[in-house]
């Protein structure tokens, strides 16, 4: 996906171009910024975008590592949080 715009983009010699990316198109754009002529894009807009791989937050879980919201800010006495 990412070669066709990148085709073009070069063979129409556009410069200072907006990329817009929506939903699972905003991936491909990045994708474009990375991989491809990032010189050519002056702007970017990215959509709708779905979210970044990495820890998932659950119900009640939250993300590893991160304070708990019950305990953020907050000194613990030592005692279990369960």
């Amino acid at each position: 996906m990412v070669g066709e715009p990148s085709r073009s983009i070069l063979h129409l010699d556009l410069r200072d171009v907006t990329l817009v990316g929506h939903s699972m198109g905003t991936l491909q754009v990045v994708r474009y910024l990375t991989l491809r002529d990032a010189g050519r894009v002056a702007r970017v807009a990215l959509v709708g975008s779905p979210p970044a791989p990495g820890p998932v937050p659950r119900p009640g879980r939250g993300i590893p590592g991160a304070p708990s919201p019950r305990t953020a800010g907050h000194e613990t006495s030592g005692g279990s949080d369960r």
